[in-house]
């Protein structure tokens, strides 16, 4: 029954996450929800007034079949790639139908210049925005404009309204494909059922008496056409074999490949060699560093193996290490003016010697090895330049080469090609019109003058218009909150952060705080029963109900960014706490510190950086705040590496001192996404508390912040949404327990102050 159950977990869990996408979902439509029906209805007006002031229109259609036979001539179907009926060539037929050609031709068939429904008056009942615009915003939009119609002539004009005629002819008719057959579909719109139907057959007629006469020029255009173009080929042809023969002399190209090839073998014999000389080169560098950084030191110099390992060396070591022993026997038994003591001296400092002199040639030897197998490297590397070099140009010459001999070769091909098909072309005999099945295109379906008008469904575009509108509402009010892209509430903590919310402190705006010049730092102390004493009492609260193994000691306040007020935060929570406990203030920001600032102390004052180094005394870096039961330590001056002193164990131990000594020490670090000293400081500490600008610091930032901290082992207890707008969407972003802006102590009521 238990395994049934775990099993169930998952399901419930991913139901509940569903469940709370689903609500956040409906939350941010409901909070744009009066906007979204405004906007619908609104929409679905103006379009109810926009159709039905659309003239109805009516729509024929007429059917045309194509029948694609191939011609007597010899490969000229194949030349102009009229091989057989396909989707391209039937797309090409509907391109030439809705050409201004044919447009023109059927204007002039049927005379719909003289028509009313194309004279520029008749357009008076069609819709247009500009006919919704007043007059005054028209004059407006046309002044400083100039009239140049004045200025056109009587064939200028004509040509503008017959250009203007085809346009709304084309713009009316519809002409495509059906898809797996040969018919095309010519469909034309026009408030004139009758002129409709006359158009659409009009265009057939025309397009097939066109496709005729088409096929009857290029019969006769084709041979003059290949002989015109035979003689330019073959002066093409000629040309490109001169400039080959002119790159060959120039360069004195013989025989490429092989000198391409001994090249090649030559750059791959200097490879090896230059992998050799740089391998030995490399080697006999270490023993070099090594004796360089010995300096002639003979310690640093026995402790290199090369000299170390030398027979000559463990010689004289053996020899010093024999004197050595012959002197420590007669120190005991002569005194130091003896002869013999005398002589012993003498023949350990030779031995002594002998040992340093030979232990400096053989440096002197890695050296030289060293510098010779440097200037060995050197000549095979620039030897191995020069032949690479020779390579590439000769790489240059044959692609040059390879591209003149292309062109020769594409250019006799094309000549040969062309010339055989004058050739066939001649052999064919002169071509007579009626040898020539020319395209077979008939009307199968006439146009018929329509009967109920095809649009404008008025129903369909209202309910279309109102539905887009309704997504497109939806669509911005949704994207309109997941484009603010920051820690906003609570509910973004403890969801996206998976932290639990200490508290939120209000942005403070009150004008009577500036006023009085409060600063921020002790905005705790002398602004009691405000929105932000109750706020700090509350991140007090909560911190002390999370202490459920031990005790807090030293805790780290951080923030992911500068300025997102960490340090009010520690100054105001300080002093929150002081009343209750012994609490230590330490400004652990070394690179830019501020609570020395904040408390009003001597910015030259020492504090922690001087108690690591050791430069001042404990009590000299400690500062009582009077009226309160809480100790400042400033950061002291600033180091020329705040991480290294961190990081000592200097410092670990004096946070375990002054933790014995304080009920807690609570310590301002810097922002983590800017240094890692807060890394360093959390990882020493109990407890860490985040602090978040709330809609500034953008999520990803904070929750890469967070990524770090939890890599490190860093313990977090929690987060603390700072400036926290209360009154912003109350009911919707932010839950109202963790708010003060509407519950306050009255002016009347005393109130205890803040314990």
């Amino acid at each position: 029954m238990s395994t049934d159950l775990h099993a169930l977990f998952p399901l419930i869990n991913e139901t509940k996450r569903e469940e709370n996408r689903l609500r956040l979902i409906w939350q941010s439509i409901r909070a744009y929800l009066w906007s979204i029906i405004f906007l619908v209805v609104g929409v679905s007006i103006l379009a109810m007034l926009m159709v039905s002031s659309i003239k109805p229109s009516y729509l024929a259609t007429a059917t045309l079949l194509i029948e694609n036979k191939p011609t007597k001539l010899v490969s000229i179907d194949e030349l102009y790639g009229i091989d057989g009926p396909s989707r391209e060539y039937f797309n090409t037929q509907v391109a030439v139908l809705q050409s201004r050609q044919m447009m023109d031709r059927v204007v002039v068939a049927l005379g719909l210049d003289e028509h009313s429904e194309f004279k520029p008056a008749s357009t008076s009942h069609r819709f247009h925005w500009r006919d919704y615009v007043p007059d005054l915003v028209k004059e407006l939009v046309q002044l400083g404009t100039v009239d140049t119609r004045s200025q056109d002539t009587p064939q200028l004009l004509e040509k503008k309204k017959r250009n203007g005629l085809i346009a709304q002819l084309q713009g009316q008719m519809n002409i495509w494909h059906v898809p797996a057959s040969q018919l095309l579909k010519i469909s034309f719109e026009s408030y004139d059922p009758e002129l409709s139907a006359q158009v659409a057959n009009t265009m057939a007629e025309v397009y097939i008496a066109s496709n005729l006469e088409a096929r009857q020029n290029i019969s006769s255009k084709s041979s003059s056409w290949l002989s015109e173009r035979l003689s330019g080929l073959l002066e093409k042809l000629k040309i490109s074999e001169s400039r080959l023969q002119d790159y060959r002399e120039r360069h004195h190209l013989v025989d490429v490949q092989g000198v391409n090839s001994i090249a090649s073998k030559q750059l791959n014999e200097l490879t090896t060699s230059l992998m050799q000389a740089q391998r030995e080169r490399n080697e006999k560098r270490q023993l070099y560093e090594m004796v360089d950084r010995a300096n002639k030191s003979m310690s640093a110099l026995l402790a290199i193996p090369a000299i170390l390992n030398s027979p000559v060396i463990q010689e004289l070591q053996k020899l010093e290490a024999t004197k050595e022993r012959e002197m420590a026997d007669l120190v005991q038994r002569y005194g130091p003016e003896h002869p013999r003591m005398i002589s012993a001296k003498s023949d350990l400092s030779s031995a002594r010697n002998n040992l340093q002199k030979q232990a400096l040639m053989l440096a002197d030897a890695i050296v030289q090895d060293y510098r010779i197998a440097a200037s060995n490297a050197s000549g095979v590397e620039q030897r191995f330049e020069s032949v690479k070099k020779e390579l590439q140009q000769i790489n240059r010459e044959e692609a040059e080469l390879d591209v003149l001999q292309r062109e020769v070769a594409t250019n006799r091909q094309l000549y040969n090609l062309f010339l055989t098909r004058t050739k066939e072309t001649d052999a064919t005999g002169t071509v007579q019109a009626n040898d020539i099945q020319a395209l077979n295109a008939r009307v199968i379906d006439p146009a018929i003058a329509p009967m109920a008008p095809n649009k404008p469904n008025k129903k369909q575009i209202v309910l279309f218009t109102a539905l887009t509108t309704l997504v497109i509402a939806v669509l911005l009010a949704l994207l309109s909150e997941n484009m603010n892209d920051y820690i906003r509430s609570t509910d973004d903590i403890e969801q996206k952060l998976k932290l639990p919310c200490l508290g939120t402190v209000p942005l403070v705006v009150d004008k009577r705080w500036k006023k009085e010049a409060v600063t921020m730092g002790q905005l705790f102390i002398n602004q009691d029963h405000s929105p932000f004493f109750e706020s700090i009492r509350t991140v007090r609260a909560a911190l002390i109900l999370s202490e459920q193994e031990r005790k807090f000691r030293v805790i780290a306040i951080t923030s992911t960014v500068p300025r997102e007020g960490k340090s009010t935060i520690s100054a105001n929570l300080s002093l929150a706490m002081s009343p209750m406990e012994k609490v230590l203030l330490i400004d652990g920001d070394l690179r830019r510190p501020s609570i020395a600032k904040i408390f009003g102390i001597d910015k030259d004052s020492p504090g922690l950086s001087n108690l690591i180094n050791g430069t001042q005394p404990q009590s000299a870096c400690l500062h009582d705040i009077p009226g309160t039961n809480l100790t400042v330590m400033p950061s002291g001056d600033q180091p020329p590496n705040p991480h290294v002193l961190l990081s000592s164990k200097v410092f670990q131990d004096l946070l375990k001192q002054l933790s014995e000594r304080f009920d807690r020490v609570i310590i301002d670090t810097p922002p983590t996404h800017a240094v890692a000293d807060s890394l360093i400081i959390g990882a020493i500490a109990d407890a860490n508390i985040c602090v978040c600008h709330a809609e500034s610091t953008p999520f990803p930032m904070i929750h890469t912040s967070i990524a770090h901290m939890r890599r490190t082992n860093v313990p977090i207890v929690g987060v603390v949404l700072n400036q926290f707008k209360s009154k912003r969407r109350h009911g919707y972003y932010y839950s109202s327990y963790y708010s003060y802006g509407g519950y306050n102590y009255s002016k009347k009521s005393g109130g205890t102050k803040g314990s």
